[in-house]
């Protein structure tokens, strides 16, 4: 046996130790160099930016200064370390930076306090600032960690997924269930039925709360067309018949909703179920298709999870349009689109050799293609941004042969240029195209910050939710995996190309609605990102604290906005289901209905010979068309949804609210619904209107409800003649007289001398500030004024009041009257103190004590 002497055991034993050393060193000078020079650009272009938001007051060369000190700090203390302490300082950094992005989009937001909305701002700001350092130390934490990233995608995306390529269609869509099932999967499919079960309740529950809104109306009348006649023809609800106008929209939808009302009779409800049913069955196919694309449990599970709590989710599988019915559609055709172009050819008679030229260039899964024209008609059907998928897949092409170098997707790519080239020589050559392609801006518009947040902004804020996105990202470029890279790739290109589309190309009007049917996509590429890079680089119990972390943030979107979705509409506060009852029971036979758009399905009790008219469509009818059409009829009402009234020409809405008497709307119910009626005596002198009374501010009140009514006067000696007052043309109801003599305010209701109010004391020529107040009108509720701030008087009502009144200024009062404001609660003292203060500033119909807003009803100035 040959020794081997001292020297050469030294040698032996330290050229390997010298080697690892090298390494280390080069990978800590890399990790240096790239947190050095990101570190600078940072401090440099990002704090600089908003030092004045953050209240830094650092001019340019000290910012320099500190960047190039800090840079050069972190580099060599990331050069001299250990490279596990470079690791662990790398991971625990990101942590952090992670939690405080996740922490932002925790907080609840107080939208009543300034104070905390600026410190909000700031908070944001900084949030902002630290993305780029929280992704950059994020990917260097992965690429440290690349060996575990390795293992983990390769246990994922194994040669097990191979084998099940090679499956019918049969086996491919039972198998998944049949293992769902199994022991094995017990946990899952326990949770699975449980978020099911969740979601039936956070659908149907309160399904009819809110009337029909927006173009539910049109569906309810499509829908009942074809229930009634089979023809995607409007029904009209007032003349019980088809009224002639074709309406064939989202055909699929409309058959489904009339099938619903086949079964269950034509109400709010049935117009929603089959968007509530979509609603699960989007649950369900998401599962899978996520366990397809990420192919871990925990995600799939969080996926289905955060759909079933998603506000913007379950607010259009509460609504009677086709959006609900299309997302889990467009997903199975977006399933069904990457398994044709990434899967090989399993039709016989087709060679498919790898010398051939189909191998070579036609071998994708032609197996697949009847099933996903079936579902891409439907879906094209549904709506047309549905054929977004084919710029998704033509990019989706490009990438991945950057990554895999198969030729076949030359095909794609080349097939798509043609079909541009083609799109483009129609587009120049026929003006219907172009017409058709009007919303088309090609980057002169700019939506991006706004559906950033629309696609990117759940189930973390944006910003989070980008971090892993954008460390995932570099995941593809980290691991070679080509089942992982195409998997993400094609929900990378999904999301980017629906983003780059809504935010540069096409400028609709901004939507959640036109981008949901891809957002499920979106959806799904970050929680599989997030999860696969928690699992890279944190323990156990990190993990399930960053997951707890993403459930509290689900649930907490879905508490923050429980009330919009199930207690107060606020995409539309109309309730014309009530409001239309006052015209079902009192309109006549012959009279005239003036209405602008609102669901029809409410009004179809009134007699069919009654004479039905638009007064605004998008814009308004000009005023002299409506008053001819007044004065051709003895009566008639007019109906708008009061969030609508700009759509209303301006001489209708104050003509209206000056002579008619005003049944719902604003100042008189909650309803939200303008309710007029009129008949000839109201119809007065329009040329004198147009000068003057329009100038005049004039408001409906039901003196029924709890009031406030402030303003500033000024009265002299002639007031006693001409007083201020309320009142509805037939009788005076509320009148506010000056008596000099006596230096005394009276306020009088109507004729009966029960409920007056006598204030002493009050000198002419001088300015108070005078506020009535009632809790109510009915005998027994209290009536008082306050005069300068202070009470004077306070009274019961003897008996009932009038009912509904109008307040408006008499034009001949010889006093001065400014600053006019109306509220639907009694004032306290606090808020009179606001009130005078604010006195002849403009835009303060909204105010605040402490953190408390009040808001007034009605609001005049002086001009």
């Amino acid at each position: 046996m040959k020794r081997t002497s001292k020297r050469q055991k030294i040698t032996a034993t330290t050229k390997p130790k010298a080697k690892g050393n090298i390494k280390k060193s080069s990978n800590n000078l890399l990790y240096g160099l790239l947190t050095g020079i990101f570190t600078f650009i940072i401090n440099y272009l990002f704090v600089q930016d908003n030092s004045t938001l953050l209240q830094l007051s650092i001019n340019k060369s000290t910012f320099i200064l500190i960047s190039l000190i800090l840079s050069a700090i972190i580099f060599y203390s990331i050069f001299k370390i250990e490279e596990k302490l470079t690791a662990n300082i790398a991971k625990y950094t990101f942590l952090i930076l992670l939690l405080y992005s996740i922490s932002i989009s925790l907080i609840p937001i107080q939208e009543n306090s300034n104070e905390f909305i600026v410190f909000y701002n700031r908070l944001m700001a900084f949030q902002n600032i630290l993305m780029v350092p929280t992704i950059v130390l994020g990917i260097i934490s992965v690429w440290i960690h690349k060996a575990k990233l390795q293992q983990i995608i390769n246990g994922l995306y194994s040669k097990k997924e191979v084998q099940e390529e090679k499956l019918g269609i049969k086996e491919r869509i039972f198998n998944p269930i049949k293992k769902l099932f199994s022991k094995k999967e017990i946990l899952s499919t326990s949770l699975l039925l449980v978020i099911i079960g969740i979601s039936i309740f956070t659908l149907f529950y309160r399904l009819d709360y809110f009337d029909l809104y927006s173009d539910e109306a049109q569906v309810t009348k499509g829908a009942a067309g074809y229930y009634h006649t089979g023809e995607y023809k409007q029904w009209s609800f007032i003349k019980d018949k088809i009224i002639g106008k074709t309406y064939d929209r989202a055909r699929p939808h409309l058959f489904v909703v009339a099938q619903s009302f086949k079964v269950f009779g034509i109400s709010n409800w049935a117009a929603r179920f089959p968007s509530a049913l979509f609603g699960i069955l989007l649950l369900l196919i998401a599962f899978f298709i996520s366990r397809f694309f990420v192919r871990d449990k925990t995600a799939s599970i969080l996926t289905i999870f955060s759909f079933a709590f998603f506000f913007e989710f379950l607010l259009l599988q509460h609504w009677g349009r086709m959006y609900a019915m299309l997302m889990p559609i467009y997903i199975i055709t977006f399933y069904l689109a990457f398994r044709i172009l990434t899967e090989k050819n399993t039709i016989k008679f087709l060679k498919t050799t790898n010398n051939s030229f189909i191998g070579k260039f036609l071998n994708f899964n032609y197996s697949l293609l009847p099933l996903f024209l079936i579902f891409f008609y439907f879906a094209y059907q549904l709506h047309a941004n549905s054929l977004i998928l084919f710029p998704v897949l033509f990019l989706f092409s490009i990438l991945i042969i950057l990554f895999t170098k198969e030729k076949k997707y030359l095909f794609v790519i080349v097939a798509g240029i043609f079909a541009i080239l083609v799109t483009w020589f129609f587009i120049n050559m026929f003006s219907d195209i172009r017409a058709a392609l009007r919303y088309a801006t090609f980057f002169k518009g700019n939506n991006s910050e706004i559906y950033t947040q629309l696609i990117f902004g759940f189930p973390f804020s944006y910003t989070t939710n980008l971090i892993f996105v954008f460390i995932g990202l570099s995941s593809l470029f980290i691991v070679k995996n080509n089942k992982f890279r195409k998997k993400y790739l094609i929900l990378i290109a999904s999301s980017f190309v629906i983003w780059l589309t809504f935010s540069y190309i096409f400028k609709f009007p901004v939507s959640f609605r036109y981008v949901s049917f891809a957002v499920p996509i979106s959806i799904i590429l970050i929680i599989g990102f997030s999860i696969l890079i928690l699992k890279t680089l944190f323990n156990r119990i990190i993990q399930i604290s960053l997951i707890a972390l993403l459930v509290i943030s689900i649930l907490q979107s879905f508490t923050s906005r429980y009330n919009d979705l199930y207690i107060s509409n606020f995409a539309s506060p109309a309730r014309p289901s009530v409001a239309y009852k006052t015209i079902n029971k009192n309109l006549k036979p012959g009279e005239l209905l003036l209405r602008h758009w609102g669901p029809e399905i409410y009004l179809d009790d009134i007699d069919s010979s009654v004479v039905v008219m638009p007064v605004a469509h998008y814009k308004g009818k000009p005023f002299n068309e409506i008053f001819t059409n007044l004065q051709q009829h003895d009566a008639g009402w007019l109906t708008w949804h009061t969030h609508n009234s700009l759509r209303i020409d301006s001489l209708v809405r104050n003509y209206a609210n000056t002579y008619f008497k005003k049944y719902h709307g604003h100042g008189v119910d909650t309803t939200g619904v303008e309710v007029y009626y009129y008949n000839k005596n109201m119809l007065k002198d329009t040329s004198y209107f147009k000068k003057a009374e329009i100038f005049m501010p004039t408001a409906n009140l039901n003196t029924k409800n709890a009031y406030s009514i402030a303003t500033w006067l000024v009265f002299s000696p002639e007031t006693i003649k001409t007083p201020y007052y309320f009142h509805n043309h037939i009788d005076t109801v509320f009148t506010l007289t000056y008596e000099n003599q006596q230096k005394s305010l009276l306020i009088k209701h109507g004729k009966d001398t029960l409920n007056i109010l006598k204030i002493n004391n009050i000198e002419n020529r001088k300015q108070n500030h005078v506020v009535y107040y009632q809790t109510g009108g009915k005998k027994g509720d209290k009536f008082g004024v306050f005069v300068n701030g202070r009470k004077v008087i306070e009274k019961t009502f003897k008996n009932n009041i009038s009912d509904l009144v109008k307040i408006k200024v008499n034009p001949f009062f010889k006093g001065i009257i400014d600053d006019i404001r109306v509220y639907d609660f009694v004032v306290n003292n606090q808020q009179i103190d606001i009130i005078m203060r604010y006195k002849g500033q403009k835009k303060s119909n909204i105010l605040y004590t402490g953190n408390k807003k009040f808001e007034t009803l009605f609001h005049w100035q002086k001009n």
